[in-house]
């Protein structure tokens, strides 16, 4: 199954759960460090409102120079990771 097919399933899945919730998150933990316990790529879709008790843990967004940045999107390119 490719990527764009995964990404239409979840659409329609989250599409079905919004007229029933107020949210959605969409969760793809890749590796044991990511918390993926199951080894094999799955997502997690977990329908939210807004007194659900539900804690996503979150992160400090790391700061970047420019051109820390632009060496991260030059090694991508080089690798083909990005179109």
């Amino acid at each position: 199954m490719t990527l764009l097919k995964i990404l239409f399933i979840m659409l329609k899945i989250v599409k079905l759960l919004r007229k029933t919730h107020s949210g959605c998150n969409l969760l793809l933990n890749d590796g044991q460090s990511a918390g993926q316990h199951v080894l094999h790529t799955h997502v997690h879709i977990i329908p939210r409102d807004k007194r659900d008790r539900i804690k996503i843990q979150t992160w400090k967004h790391k700061k970047m120079t420019k051109e820390e940045f632009e060496h991260i999107q030059n090694t991508l390119r080089k690798k083909s990771i990005m179109f």
